[in-house]
């Protein structure tokens, strides 16, 4: 009787191991899914807001180790601007929908300016040969916000230029207009950085010889830069 007892408990003692083990499993499965899921989830929100660098957007070697401009768009993906075309890498918007980039993009080169537009899937030029003052190329292009597109102009030829004047182009209006000349910084602008409640220029300022250089910064309130640009462009 005693020997059929303790049969009885190692039974039952045996069975509370394997349930708790398979309750412990069924858990850590279950989390796993869940883990997945949410990831998938976090992936496919990220798309859905638009324009993400490495995410929908991809500035990537292809053939002959040239860059392409690549969108991914439901699931998809497609290309903006080939690498034969010599795309420079995109600028995007604040709000993710818009993404601005110069084509070709080589030395002594003079590109245009392109827009991809994510929500009407379009991709067009907007500053073409004929808007851009003679001798002069776009350089760099950053977002002010989302409509206005700023774009540095320099010399097209030659090693000495580092920068050049700021333009801005108004994507509503389609109307471009010169923002700043360089002469009123005295020097190349190189760089614009939007902050907060900042707009920060880097000023490449050369020697009587242009033999040497140093980089200075000119800063503007976003309310000054904002009024400066709707002087210029005619609002």
């Amino acid at each position: 009787m005693k020997r059929y007892i303790s049969v009885l408990i190692v039974v039952a003692v045996i069975g509370l191991i394997i349930t708790g083990c398979t309750q412990k499993s069924g858990t850590s499965n279950s989390k796993d899914a869940k883990d997945t899921k949410d990831i998938k989830e976090i992936k496919d929100t990220r798309e859905a807001e638009g324009l993400v660098l490495d995410t929908t957007v991809f500035y990537r070697k292809a053939e002959n180790n040239l860059s392409e401009i690549v969108v991914k768009k439901d699931g998809k993906e497609k290309i903006i601007c080939e690498g034969d075309n010599y795309p420079a890498k995109p600028s995007i918007s604040a709000d993710k929908k818009k993404l601005a980039y110069i084509s070709p993009y080589e030395f002594e080169v003079i590109g245009e300016v392109f827009m991809y537009n994510y929500l009407k899937d379009t991709n067009k030029a907007i500053i073409t040969h004929k808007d851009i003052p003679e001798n002069l190329a776009p350089k760099k292009l950053s977002w002010f916000d989302d409509r206005y597109l700023l774009v540095i102009m320099g010399y097209a030829y030659g090693t000495v230029s580092m920068g050049g004047d700021l333009y801005v182009y108004d994507t509503v209006d389609d109307k471009m207009a010169l923002l700043i000349e360089a002469g009123d910084e005295k020097g190349e602008i190189s760089d614009v950085r939007i902050e907060q409640d900042a707009v920060k220029l880097d000023i490449v300022v050369f020697n009587d010889d242009f033999t040497e250089y140093e980089i200075e910064e000119s800063s503007y309130g976003f309310k000054e830069f904002l009024d400066r640009i709707k002087e210029r462009i005619g609002q």
